[in-house]
């Protein structure tokens, strides 16, 4: 297990001073990627090679709201029975010793160039500290066939790429937060993520959401889809809880 410290940052929260979905996210991955730097091979050696690590799919369950300027413990080790295209990490964050929210993202291992799969054991990550995966509600979802309605639009602009020139998967959550009615009542407690084709520089993806699902201990569901003209882009299931 790798684990960093941070302080909570106020541009990381909203109106409320609870911590955007967005930002929960990159706290968890910027954790990975700095074990892959310390650790290696870090992200620039596998750009170097002709090879990068690809979100597919990511659920983090938030079991309290994460306010701004807290201090928090954030962890994360890969799976260490992986043996063929998916890469499971984990990801976890404490605050005084308390498990405050947990994550699972699946990554693929692709060539660069041609965008051919690759198997996770053709790099070498010996030096990761390993563990088994802990289970995440909601990591596999599917999206109702009925009440999806279109609810807005979304273009991709220059901010929101990264060096692949698509848009990064972390930049996902607060665009389908953006589209919950309501949205600074509320603040997330479960997420889950489906990346289904990249979102290039200049892209308008067309956000389409479901109708409200209510559950028995009285949160919210939605189901989310984002579309290119002629694909989905990514699929999304957010629960949102009243703020107290």
């Amino acid at each position: 297990m790798y684990t960093q410290k941070y302080n909570t940052l106020n541009h990381d929260a909203d109106i409320n001073g609870i911590l955007r979905p967005t930002a929960i996210q990159r706290y968890m991955q910027e954790t990975a990627n700095r074990q892959l730097r310390d650790c290696g091979p870090s992200y620039e050696e596998l750009w170097k090679s002709g090879k990068a690590f690809i979100l597919s799919r990511m659920a983090v369950n938030i079991y309290r709201p994460i306010k701004q300027y807290e201090d928090i413990d954030v962890a994360t080790w890969p799976s260490d029975s992986d043996k063929g295209v998916a890469f499971n990490r984990c990801y976890a964050i404490y605050a005084d010793g308390e498990e405050i929210a947990r994550g699972v993202g699946v990554w693929a291992l692709v060539d660069i160039e041609t965008k051919k799969l690759l198997r996770v054991d053709e790099v070498d990550l010996s030096n990761l500290e390993a563990g088994s995966v802990h289970s995440v509600e909601g990591l596999r979802f599917r999206i109702p066939k009925e009440g999806m309605t279109e609810v807005g639009k979304h273009t991709v602009t220059y901010n929101l790429v990264d060096c692949n020139m698509h848009m990064n998967n972390t930049n996902y959550p607060d665009m389908f937060y953006s589209f919950i009615p309501e949205v600074e009542k509320c603040y997330v407690r479960d997420m889950s993520i489906t990346y289904k084709a990249e979102a290039p520089l200049g892209a308008e993806l067309n956000i389409k959401r479901s109708t409200p699902h209510y559950n028995e201990d009285g949160v919210v569901t939605y189901y989310f889809t984002s579309n290119t003209e002629d694909k989905i882009n990514a699929e999304a299931m957010i629960t949102v809880c009243k703020i107290d």
